[in-house]
């Protein structure tokens, strides 16, 4: 697995659980991935160098919200929505086992995954699974999967000067 790094603001300490929000960002360069609890995204600015996805508690769904566009992304708009999906069992283990306030519970609610584009034809929303269907074996959490076959994205590559 990855090296994770948790970061929980002092602002979303005291926070119920259904009122914290997270971001987790990968870095290509080090694999390393960063979690951060926060109790709101006022003040989130994208990185450069890192790909970040979201998740928060709404009434009745645990969403889990991309975006797709990137100008510093090597890959297309339907490319990183290709990466995204493929990642979601990880992302969303990310978020659910380093959460303190967690329940296993609280994991029997649906998924509501957001994919965002300034092009609304790659915009899409999505319901399919229980959270717990996501990140649970049983009673325990799934095992984080590493690697991606990043060469079946070759059509989806930028065209870079």
């Amino acid at each position: 697995m990855s090296k994770i790094n948790v970061y929980e603001d002092k602002d979303a300490r005291d926070l119920d659980l259904k009122d914290r929000k997270y971001i987790l960002a990968h870095s290509d360069d080090t694999g390393e991935l960063f979690l951060s609890i926060v109790k709101d995204f006022d003040n989130f600015e994208f990185s450069e160098d890192k790909d970040e996805v979201f998740g928060y508690w709404e009434d009745g769904y645990f969403v889990f919200k991309c975006y797709l566009d990137n100008e510093n992304s090597k890959y297309t708009t339907e490319g990183r929505f290709i990466i995204f999906k493929g990642h979601i069992i990880n992302s969303l283990l990310m978020m659910t086992k380093y959460e303190r306030k967690l329940n296993l519970k609280d994991l029997d609610i649906p998924v509501k995954e957001i994919y965002y584009s300034e092009d609304e034809n790659h915009n899409r929303e999505i319901i399919e699974k229980q959270l717990k269907e996501y990140v649970l074996d049983g009673y325990e959490f799934v095992q984080y999967k590493g690697g991606f076959d990043y060469k079946s994205l070759k059509k989806y590559k930028k065209l870079h000067k």
